[in-house]
C-alpha cells in the first residue's frame, strides 16, 4: 500500500518514520545523507516523540567517523532543545576497520545496551568497511555474516536501529551489501532535486511503502539544510 505526503519540513519526516517503524525493527538509509541526516536529526531529537515522558539515550557505533557534535546541537537547539542535555544523552564508539567494528557490534554493545538502555541505536559505515578492508571479498563476508545476525537481537533492546552508509556504484552490486540490505526491516531512500527531496519508507516483508517530499526552502526562509544534513 502506498500513502504519499507531499511536501512536509524535514523534522516531520521523524514523524512519518516513527509511525511506520515498529519498536525494534532495523531501519537502513542508503545515501542522501547530505539532504536528510537522520543520524543527525534522531540524535538530537533522541525519539522523544515515542509517548515517553523524556527522551532516552542514543548509541552510535560510528564506523564512518559522520558523527557532528556541533550539528546535533545545531539541531537540538533548532527544536528548543538544551544542546548540553541532548548530547549529554548520546554514546559514541568509533570503528575504522571491519575488526573494530566487529568487536563493536558482538562484544562491546550488548553491554553498553545493557547498561545505557538507548532507545536509538545507530551504526554507520558498516558495509563500507567490510566492502573495503584490505582481507579477501570471501572472508569480508564470513566476518560480516554474524554482525549482521547480532542486530536483530540489538534492536529488540531498543526503539529503532539505524544503519546508514553511502553505496557506490560498484559496492551496490557487491554480496556485502545486499547482505546487508536483507538485514533491515524498512529501506530509506533519499532522492534530492532541485526544487524537492522525495523520500521512500519501504518495508521488506510487505508491498507497504510511503513516500514523502520535501520541499527546498525559499530563499527568504529557513533553509532545509538547518533541519537536514547540511551545515
Amino acid at each position: 500500500m502506498v500513502k504519499s505526503r507531499p511536501y512536509v519540513r524535514a523534522l516531520e519526516v521523524l514523524g512519518e518514520l516513527q509511525a511506520f517503524v515498529s519498536p525494534g525493527e532495523i531501519v537502513l538509509q542508503t545515501g542522501g545523507l547530505e539532504s536528510l541526516d537522520l543520524p543527525h536529526l534522531l540524535s538530537a531529537r533522541q525519539l522523544s516523540d515515542w509517548g515517553e515522558e523524556s527522551p532516552g539515550p542514543v548509541l552510535w557505533l560510528d564506523g564512518a567517523n559522520r558523527f557532528d557534535p556541533y550539528k546535533v546541537a545545531r539541531i537540538a537547539r533548532g527544536g528548543g532543545e538544551t544542546p548540553y542535555e541532548v548530547l549529554e544523552n548520546v554514546y559514541i564508539s568509533r570503528a575504522f576497520t571491519c575488526y573494530q567494528m566487529s568487536s563493536l557490534v558482538l562484544e562491546k554493545s550488548p553491554e553498553a545496551v545493557g547498561k545505557h538502555e538507548p532507545k536509538l541505536l545507530i551504526i554507520t559505515g558498516l558495509p563500507s568497511l567490510f566492502y573495503r578492508s584490505d582481507i579477501p571479498k570471501g572472508e569480508a563476508e564470513k566476518a560480516l555474516d554474524p554482525v549482521l545476525e547480532a542486530l536483530p537481537d540489538l534492536a529488540l533492546e531498543t526503539e529503532m536501529l539505524l544503519m546508514t552508509f553511502r553505496p557506490d556504484g560498484e559496492m551496490k552490486e557487491s554480496e556485502i551489501f545486499s547482505e546487508t540490505e536483507s538485514a533491515a526491516d524498512v529501506v530509506v531512500k533519499v532522492a534530492a532535486g532541485d526544487r524537492k527531496i522525495d523520500v521512500e519508507l519501504e518495508r521488506k516483508s510487505s508491498n507497504d511503502h510511503r513516500e514523502i517530499s520535501l520541499a527546498r526552502s525559499h530563499p527568504e526562509t529557513r533553509p532545509l539544510e538547518s533541519y537536514a544534513g547540511g551545515g
